[in-house]
């Protein structure tokens, strides 16, 4: 997964996005054309010039994620959320408002650009653009105009000095976004940068982070800027449960059998794997065990005399919000059994 840098540019734009998660696990989708999962953006003007350099993003639920920049042709192509980590772990689903960033000096034209990401109807359902702008979306370009929002009015400025330049913050970026829980707090670093790629000091920002920062969960980190640059951003990180280790896998009739050493902190379940590919390129199943005290698994009605790789890992069910999700560990090295 890969955070997102988060640009700003002077000027007038409008954005076109296309956003898509797949989950880790989730099977290949049956029809593409029927879950749209990437979108791809434009920026223009008000006069219908695309404009390079904007950046934008999409909040939800008082959130505010990171998005993109669009290019020297005003364009954001094939963004897909499955790059961005935050998005994963919160589910993805829900309604985005997508607009400038919050320090940007530009506002929305018209009625705002509102893209709702929904559930696919398959047993591994994953989120899919579901529509923009209240209309169903199959991939076509979505547009956002937007305007200055820091235009003078007539009578202002009087005196003729042109206004104060303010310094504008191109990133803000942990150090780190996820860790393994071994009793100890964590809190990473901030990595701010302005739009010359310069570091920013620690002395133009303060940053707060969330309580406790010890259990396995997701975390919160604020960077309020002050002085001559302006804005708050919001940046999380994971605190993961341990992971364990898969002890055997014997087979079975068309099955097998697979018992994993017992982790009993921080830990509310564990997750198998399994698949005939050796690098779980292909045909990948999940099976959930949600006590962390259950440490054997048999898996039915699989093929005969075929050979499955298996692996294990642990997970957490946490509060991020008003939602539950479910924090992994590392996966546990793979071993092969030839079923009966």
């Amino acid at each position: 997964m890969k955070q997102l840098q988060a640009k700003l540019s002077a000027g007038i734009l409008t954005a076109v996005m296309i956003l898509g998660m797949v989950f880790t696990m989730a099977p290949m989708k049956a029809d593409a054309a029927t879950y749209q999962d990437v979108l791809n953006v434009l920026a223009v003007d008000e006069n219908g010039t695309p404009l390079a350099n904007v950046e934008l993003v999409f909040e939800k639920d008082g959130m505010t994620y990171d998005f993109d920049t669009t290019d020297a042709n005003g364009k954001i192509s094939d963004f897909n959320i499955q790059d961005d980590t935050d998005m994963i772990l919160d589910g993805g689903y829900g309604e985005y408002v997508i607009k400038p960033a919050a320090n940007s000096e530009y506002t929305v034209v018209g009625k705002p650009c509102i893209m709702s990401v929904e559930k696919a109807a398959e047993s591994y359902g994953f989120p899919y653009i579901a529509s923009v702008y209240g209309k169903p979306y199959v991939g076509e370009t979505v547009q956002l105009t937007l305007k200055s929002a820091s235009s003078e009015k007539p009578g202002e400025n009087p005196g003729g000095n042109p206004p104060a330049v303010e310094k504008k913050v191109k990133s803000v970026a942990l150090t780190k976004t996820s860790y393994t829980y071994n009793k100890k707090a964590h809190k990473p670093g901030v990595v701010a940068k302005d739009d010359q790629g310069n570091k920013i000091p620690t002395s133009d920002y303060t940053v707060k982070y969330s309580s406790g920062c010890k259990n396995v969960g997701k975390y919160a980190v604020t960077v309020t800027f002050k002085g001559e640059y302006k804005g708050t951003y919001t940046r999380t990180y994971n605190i993961v449960p341990q992971g364990t280790k898969l002890k055997s896998v014997k087979a079975g009739k068309k099955s097998f059998k697979a018992t994993w050493k017992k982790q009993k902190t921080q830990t509310s379940g564990y997750q198998l794997a399994y698949s005939t590919s050796k690098k779980f390129a292909k045909k990948v199943k999940t099976t959930t065990v949600s006590k962390n005290g259950t440490v054997k698994k048999t898996v039915k009605k699989l093929s005969k005399k075929k050979t499955y790789y298996v692996k294990v890992r642990t997970y957490k069910t946490v509060k991020s919000g008003k939602k539950t999700i479910k924090l992994y560990s590392g996966w546990s090295a793979a071993k092969k059994v030839k079923t009966k």
